[in-house]
C-alpha cells in the first residue's frame, strides 16, 4: 500500500492538463463575476452605441 501511494505521489504525468485546467476555471471565473458585475452598464453601453450607428444611417461613396 504504501508503495502504491508512494509511486502515485512520484508521478508527474497530468499535471500540466491539471494546471490548465485550474487557469480556465479562475479565467472563467473571472468572466462571470465580471459580467455579473458590469452586465447592466455594458448592456446600456452596448445599445446606446447602437442606436448611434443606427441613427447616423449609410454613408454614399466619395469617388
Amino acid at each position: 500500500m504504501a508503495e502504491t501511494l508512494a509511486a502515485f505521489h512520484a508521478d508527474t504525468r497530468g499535471i500540466a492538463l491539471t494546471e490548465y485546467v485550474l487557469l480556465m476555471a479562475v479565467l472563467v471565473g473571472g468572466v462571470v463575476m465580471t459580467v455579473s458585475a458590469f452586465g447592466d452598464s455594458l448592456g446600456d453601453t452596448w445599445q446606446a452605441y447602437a442606436s448611434w450607428l443606427r441613427a447616423a444611417g449609410p454613408s454614399s461613396p466619395t469617388s
